[in-house]
């Protein structure tokens, strides 16, 4: 797919963190993590890249790429986590 053509998307945005309960070494670990999500059509940015998810790891690409999850690019330090209001880096093509 070429830069510039329109996908449909379910993309996400961060609800940032609820207050911490007690002290912890990293503040902002993903399982308190709150997002939205809403589906768009948007154009395909330069440079992108596509991870198909029928393959034999498809299920871990998935497991990397959700903003919630407790072992995914956020909590791997991978991407940075959005904060409130900000788009997570990492969408899904629908």
């Amino acid at each position: 797919m070429q830069p510039g053509a329109h996908i449909g998307i379910d993309g996400v945005i961060g609800g940032g963190y609820p207050e911490p309960r007690g002290i912890r070494a990293i503040p902002e670990q993903v399982g308190s993590l709150a997002v939205s999500w809403r589906s768009e059509a948007r154009a395909v940015p330069e440079g992108w890249s596509r991870v198909d998810t029928d393959q034999p790891l498809g299920a871990i690409a998935v497991y990397l790429c959700e903003p919630e999850s407790d072992d995914g690019a956020v909590e791997n330090g991978l991407v940075a986590a959005p904060a409130a209001g900000q788009e997570y880096p990492i969408w899904r093509v629908v």
